[in-house]
């Protein structure tokens, strides 16, 4: 099954192929995508790209794992052999791991006879992304590579987050929008368990930015689709669920931290009332109304007509 993650980096591809290539393979410019299936053989590449190499036309194999895989270099020799048949020009094999840990083959790979001749010799690129600092990957200039920045050694930080944001705020285009969701989407995958709240809560008061842009409905409508396929709904289901939940809590303690500090009167009420509200946008208004109330009276009618004021 293909998780949001798989579907994230797929779409991070689609939407940023050249700064991917720039970084990965330096001056290699990107010509278009070709297909990743291959017919006489059941098996399905991440991503194909055309390109040319100065004046030589070739073919970017280029694969993602996040959890260990020790027949990688078999499927990309594989990939290597079934895509050369096809194109007749050099294919260039890349894979990029994003996380750490587990056991994994190291380039080339190499096949021996009984009386140990070499019989293949497979050359393959692999790419570590926990062996980047993030100053390195910021230094690039590459945009579109800002979503992986979470996975190099120092990246899982609030100030990298944070810097993330900064270089795509303001999101005036689809693309600065797109990535900010998928910053989000990568991060939680590598965040400790006590950070995940701070990364809800950051991501939630930019929701409003990215929340109907293609990346969003792709990565989870893809997530429900494919579920259905592998008669797996329900466990994706059960995910989304949870995710939004955590979305809710984080905003509704929010919420309550703020009305604590300047209405502390209120701040029972406000539990009761906030334990009744489901939806993060009515959250995220109330948030903003009691910032700007200018007594606590004004505070107190907001949180008693929120749901008025939501259906309205």
């Amino acid at each position: 099954m293909k998780t949001p993650y798989d579907n994230g980096w797929k779409r991070l591809l689609d939407i940023c192929t050249q700064d991917l290539l720039s970084w990965i393979a330096g001056d290699v410019v990107f010509a278009g995508r070709r297909s990743e299936e291959f017919e006489s053989v059941k098996i399905d590449a991440d991503l194909m790209l055309e390109a040319s190499h100065g004046d030589q036309k070739v073919f970017m194999h280029i694969e993602a794992q996040s959890t260990p895989d020790d027949d990688m270099a078999q499927r990309l020799l594989e990939y290597n052999a079934l895509a050369y048949r096809r194109y007749q020009c050099p294919i260039m094999s890349y894979v990029i791991y994003l996380r750490k840990g587990g056991k994994r083959p190291k380039p080339p790979l190499i096949r021996l006879s009984p009386a140990g001749k070499e019989l293949l010799r497979f050359h393959y690129e692999v790419i570590e992304l926990e062996d980047y600092a993030a100053k390195e990957l910021f230094a690039t200039g590459l945009r579109g590579i800002l979503p992986l920045v979470p996975f190099s050694h120092d990246g899982k930080r609030r100030e990298v987050i944070e810097e993330i944001i900064a270089r795509l705020l303001p999101a005036h285009d689809t693309i600065d929008k797109e990535l900010l969701a998928l910053t989000q989407l990568f991060a939680s995958l590598v965040f400790k368990e006590d950070e995940q709240d701070w990364l809800i809560r950051r991501f939630t008061v930019l929701q409003d930015i990215f929340r109907d842009t293609p990346v969003y409905k792709h990565i989870f409508a893809q997530g429900k689709e494919e579920g259905k396929e592998e008669g797996i709904v329900l466990g994706i289901k059960q995910g989304i669920e949870k995710e939004r939940q955590e979305i809710v809590q984080g905003v509704r303690q929010t919420l309550l931290t703020l009305v604590a500090e300047r209405f502390p009167k209120l701040k029972t009420l406000a539990k009761g009332q906030l334990s009744l509200i489901e939806q993060p946008q009515i959250l995220d208004n109330l948030i903003l109304k009691i910032a700007l109330a200018r007594t606590q009276e004004e505070a107190q009618d907001y949180l008693l007509t929120w749901n008025v004021q939501s259906e309205t």
